[in-house]
Parts: C-alpha cells; sequence; structure tokens
C-alpha cells in the first residue's frame, strides 16, 4: 500500500513539473492576424556594449561635428552703443569679451610720442576690447577652427596642428605647453581627443606666446565664426605661404582685427573731461590746454595720474616689475588686476604688450605697445612709446586685444 502511495506521488510530482515548465517558456503561436509574434526582450537584459542604442550617446570626440563646428560667435549691443565709453559684448562660445566704443565717428586730433611733438587725428568708429585676449578665448577660437578644418595634422602642410602648436601659411600662430601647467603656455592640444583645454585657474589670464601672424589669423577666424562666412574678414592676402608684407587690412568692414598704432594710442591716452595729467602744451598750432578733450601724456602709463616716474600712479594701473601682488620679481597676472583707464579699458601699459598692425620700422618688424610685466616704467611703460618685434616672434610677454569698426 505503502509502495503505491510514493509512485503516485512520484508521478504527481512529474506532472506538476512539465506543467510549470511550459508556462515559463511558451512557443510562439499565430494571433488574429495570422502573423506570429517575436517573443520580446527582457528590458532588464543588457545590449552588447559594443554596439550603442541610445541617441543620446555622445559621438567619438576625435571626430569633429558633421557640417563644422558646435561653437559660435554672437554679439550684443554693438549696434545700440553710439556714446563713447559704452559697451558691447562679444560671446566667442560661452566666454563673454566686452568691448568698448572709443570713438563716435566725430574727427578727434590727439598727442603723440613720448614727448608730446606730434599729433595725430581719428574719424573713424570703433570698439577696442576691454581687456587683451585671454586664453580661455584662444582656446575656444582654436577649436572652432579645428572642428571647422581649418588645421591639419600632417607636420609638413602648411596648417599643421600638433600638441606643439598650430600653424597657417607655414607661421606659427601659437605655441602649446607639452608638459605641467605654465601660466605663459597653458593651452593644450590632445592628439587623441583632438579638443583644446586650458590649465584649471589659467583661464583669464592673457593668452602669449602669440605671434603677430597669430593675432591676425585669429581675428579672421572670430569674424568668420560670427558670420558663418569671410565676407567680413578685414585681412587678406593670406595664402599658404604666407608673406607678412602681401597682408591687407580693410577697417571698413566690421570683422574683428588688431588695433592700428593710432587706434591705439587714441585709446590709451583719452582721459574725457579729466584734465588730470593730460598734455597742456600747444603742438602744431594746436592749444591742447583749451581743447575740451584731455589726453594723458605721453610719459605716463595709460590712465595714471602721474608719469611714469611717479611710481603710486603707474602701479595703480599697470603690472610691472617689483609689483608686491607678485609672487616673484616679475610674473604675468590675470586680466583686469589693476585700475582701467578712462574708457574703461584694463591693461593697456603694463602685463602683457599688445601687437598693433602697422609696421614698427621699414621693413618687417611690426608694432608692439604699452609694455610689459618686465619692463622698465620709465622706458616702455608708457603711451608713447613704440616697441616692435619681427612677426613670427612668440613671447611670455606678447599678448593681443581685439578692435571692430562699427
Amino acid at each position: 500500500m505503502k509502495k503505491n502511495l510514493w509512485k503516485a506521488a512520484y508521478l504527481l510530482c512529474i506532472v506538476l513539473l512539465l506543467s510549470f515548465q511550459s508556462c515559463d517558456s511558451p512557443t510562439n503561436t499565430p494571433d488574429d492576424s495570422g502573423e506570429t509574434p517575436t517573443t520580446p526582450t527582457d528590458p532588464t537584459t543588457p545590449t552588447d556594449p559594443t554596439t550603442p542604442t541610445d541617441p543620446t550617446t555622445p559621438t567619438d570626440p576625435r571626430t569633429p561635428t558633421p557640417g563644422g563646428s558646435n561653437l559660435a560667435l554672437t554679439e550684443t549691443d554693438f549696434n545700440s552703443s553710439l556714446v563713447i565709453g559704452s559697451s558691447a559684448v562679444s560671446t566667442i562660445g560661452e566666454i563673454p569679451y566686452k568691448m568698448i566704443l572709443a570713438n563716435d565717428g566725430a574727427e578727434k586730433v590727439f598727442p603723440t610720442g613720448k614727448s608730446d611733438t606730434s599729433t595725430a587725428s581719428l574719424d573713424h568708429s570703433f570698439f577696442i576690447g576691454e581687456t587683451t585676449v585671454t586664453n580661455a578665448v584662444v582656446r575656444n577660437i582654436l577649436q572652432w577652427a579645428y572642428d571647422e578644418g581649418k588645421f591639419s595634422e600632417t607636420v609638413t602642410d602648411h596648417n599643421a596642428i600638433s600638441k606643439y602648436g598650430a600653424k597657417f601659411g607655414t607661421k606659427t600662430l601659437l605655441s602649446f605647453y607639452n608638459g605641467s601647467s605654465n601660466k605663459y603656455l597653458p593651452i593644450t592640444f590632445n592628439e587623441d581627443t583632438k579638443q583644446f583645454a586650458v590649465d584649471a585657474g589659467l583661464e583669464n589670464y592673457p593668452a602669449v606666446y602669440v605671434s603677430w601672424h597669430g593675432a591676425v589669423m585669429f581675428s579672421n577666424w572670430l569674424t568668420e565664426m560670427r558670420d558663418g562666412n569671410t565676407d567680413n574678414v578685414v585681412y587678406s592676402g593670406i595664402a599658404e605661404s604666407w608673406l607678412v608684407q602681401d597682408t591687407v587690412v580693410d577697417i571698413t568692414k566690421n570683422g574683428y582685427r588688431i588695433p592700428s598704432d593710432i587706434e591705439w594710442e587714441y585709446a590709451a591716452r583719452y582721459r574725457g573731461l579729466d584734465a588730470a595729467n593730460s598734455v597742456v602744451t600747444e603742438i602744431k598750432t594746436i592749444d591742447f590746454s583749451i581743447q575740451p578733450l584731455k589726453w594723458t601724456k605721453g610719459n605716463s602709463a595709460s590712465g595714471a595720474s602721474g608719469s611714469t616716474s611717479v611710481e603710486s600712479a603707474t602701479r595703480a594701473v599697470a603690472w610691472y616689475t617689483n609689483d608686491p601682488d607678485m609672487s616673484t620679481f616679475a610674473e604675468l597676472m590675470p586680466v583686469k588686476g589693476k585700475l582701467a583707464n578712462h574708457l574703461g579699458l584694463y591693461d593697456m601699459c603694463g602685463n602683457a604688450a599688445q601687437w598693433c598692425f602697422d609696421l614698427a620700422m621699414p621693413g618687417y618688424v611690426r608694432s608692439t605697445r604699452g609694455g610689459t610685466y618686465y619692463s622698465n616704467p620709465r622706458m616702455y611703460l608708457n603711451v608713447g612709446t613704440i616697441t616692435g618685434y619681427h612677426p613670427e616672434k612668440r613671447e611670455s610677454e606678447i599678448g593681443f586685444r581685439l578692435v571692430r569698426s562699427r
């Protein structure tokens, strides 16, 4: 009797087990439409990691965005800024670059030279950068240029890009640093990801080790970045074999550029109605003592209340050697660390000298203005002195400031 009971129980277990297996593994049968439905995939089952299906998955950073860069340049208030000293903003990628209306288009005559013995006139309207161009801005220009196919990774090409620097027309535009953090060479290019970066904490320092060619080319690229075409670029004559003497400037266009010597000195000297430390002599029949607009003396730093022989007046507006806020004898400092001049421009003298378009002397030497963090103040940190370098020169003391015709 017991044997029969155990046998019956055993058979019942087998029947139940087969029933459970049948429920867990349904067979596909035709539905009402006559088609055989497929078994849905378990949503908890991971997909093959080598085949991404999420449409939000980022594309390979080594490949430029199809059709160009995601970076753009937008402008605000350039058409509404009508009064000298009013501001407008160029947003380069995500970085705002403030510009000041320096002249409203009415003719202005002003003194020139360290000794205030000459005059110049200016009668066009233009904006000038509140600061020298920073590392953050240059990083975005370079990324846009790479994404737009402006560079080649073939080292023998005229526009070669590598971890050591960027070229165009065989001329080095900017040097990179392939090593540890360095405030003078903080921009890096990753040859694997094709991304440019600035060492943390150095974004707001002046971009230096930029050649004259670099300042010119970056200006053109900013215009193209804004417009999507080259119709308004200011500089032409740039070829795969770039000869500096072939470079032509057209300031009637409203693209970005670097200042002329006259524009730079005008903006550096401008004091508005403030007569302190202004030129009051007669120069070439013009009596500046009775002129309504006042101009800083040629032996002074931009915006200073006294000549460069007055240390307190000079240190208030310019970074240079032995500054108590420097950690060494002389070093590059962040922009906007000193007082602005009367137009609201920072670091017109000291910190980093600024390229101008003009020749400093016959030949190829191009003008730089303003002096540097390493300058003797009485010799170079004044609004009336012009210095010059070969256009291919790249130094830890030379950067650039943008200008744009209105």
